[in-house]
């Protein structure tokens, strides 16, 4: 992946943090859950995006757009406890809609990690002041407002997926600026109205892909997988905090290698409506958080009320009902075989 940001200036309080053990980790845990393991045609394509590089990214905007030290590390250590797979183990742990479980670790880790806190003491901030990114609107807001976090993985996403091309990504960064909201809140919004609207349709197209039907079923069957191996004691929870090709490793060296060489083989679902029928196996019907971004411009407008192919386009997202079942398509095989 050409990185969209890369000629962003870094402090060299980040370069810094940037070399600690527990961003080190998050070099190897992609942003695509395991998906860019499969054979399904939107994810054969698409380059390396890691948990580093999105957290770089937003750390540059959080940096950029407030000059906040405490924002910039709050940004680049957002992810820092993402496991391998990262929401396929919210998944796993029944956390479909929020997805928020693997955040759970984040401010054990920065207060582990020998350099984080060298960094830390360096700058007069404390682990608390960093591991909270929630506490800096323009790093972290609510959905469907605009924050780095959610413009960052926007932007890498619609390069990665083929949708924008990197300079129209950093066309829409060159347009982001900080202001302030119809609540008085800090937000992200984009200085011209065209722009904001061009940007809200490609982060729908984002959006559409990260609740498609591959997307879900493919996440669910590692999730089953995942769960399966700690169940039988082949991962440990801790082997989840270490990096994708380390727990790969672990399954392809143990009894469950075929159902993981099953996994990275699935490239088309069977999709329908009607409800199986007593017998007919392998069907799933999964419920996901939806992902979109409503954008305020400089004028004070929001993209969708001042848009209407953007006001139709995420009704109709907003109506699905996702109540579709899903399977891959080789049980066909499996059940004409049995």
């Amino acid at each position: 992946m050409v990185l969209w940001w890369e000629n962003k200036p870094v402090p060299d309080f980040v370069r810094k943090a940037c070399l600690s053990p527990a961003m080190a980790r998050i070099r190897g845990v992609d942003m695509n859950c395991g998906m860019n393991c499969t054979q399904f045609p939107l994810f054969q394509n698409i380059g390396l995006y890691s948990r580093y590089e999105h957290s770089l990214g937003v750390c540059c905007i959080a940096w950029s757009l407030t000059g906040d030290p405490a924002a910039a590390l709050a940004g680049l250590f957002h992810d820092i406890a993402a496991p391998a797979f990262s929401h396929v183990v919210d998944f796993a742990k029944g956390d479909y809609q929020r997805q928020e479980v693997t955040e759970e670790r984040t401010a054990v880790i920065i207060e582990k990690d020998p350099v984080i806190q060298e960094v830390l003491r360096e700058l007069g901030l404390t682990t608390d002041r960093v591991a909270h990114d929630a506490a800096y609107p323009i790093v972290n807001s609510a959905s469907p407002k605009l924050c780095a976090d959610r413009l960052e993985y926007s932007l890498g996403n619609m390069v990665n997926y083929g949708f924008a091309g990197t300079e129209e990504a950093r066309g829409y960064l060159r347009n982001a600026a900080a202001g302030t909201n119809e609540a008085g809140e800090e937000e992200i919004l984009f200085r011209d109205r065209a722009a904001a609207a061009a940007f809200a349709k490609r982060a729908l197209q984002c959006g559409k892909v990260y609740s498609s039907e591959n997307d879900r079923y493919g996440m669910e069957i590692l999730a089953e997988l995942l769960k399966k191996a700690l169940q039988e004691g082949i991962l440990a929870e801790e082997d989840l905090y270490t990096t994708e090709k380390e727990v790969i490793g672990k399954l392809l060296a143990s009894p469950l290698s075929g159902e993981w060489e099953q996994f990275t083989e699935m490239k088309e679902l069977e999709i329908r409506r009607d409800p199986p029928k007593d017998g007919e196996r392998g069907w799933r019907c999964l419920h996901v958080k939806k992902r979109w971004i409503n954008p305020l411009t400089a004028g004070g407008d929001r993209v969708y009320d001042c848009d209407p192919a953007f006001h139709r386009a995420l009704d109709v997202f907003l109506e699905d009902d996702q109540n579709t079942y899903l399977r891959d398509v080789r049980w066909r095989e499996r059940s004409s075989n049995e």
